[in-house]
């Protein structure tokens, strides 16, 4: 399995033993991966650099 396959998404899920897929954070510089993880339930947050990224994350964590 590779991404942006749904399967590696959900077998990354089971390992986390109990972590939904909310309650995810999933960063990646590629689109397709990003999509893939959101349609999953994931938040997905696409890498342009280092600011952005954690401001992103930042941002779903305080939602969340």
């Amino acid at each position: 399995m590779r991404k942006p396959e749904p399967g590696i998404y959900e077998l990354t899920l089971e390992q986390l033993d109990g972590i939904g897929a909310a309650e995810c954070v999933f960063l990646d510089d590629i689109d397709a991966n990003c999509e893939a993880a959101d349609e999953l339930g994931m938040h997905a947050v696409r890498f342009v650099d280092n600011a952005q990224a954690i401001a992103d994350i930042e941002r779903v964590l305080a939602v969340g």
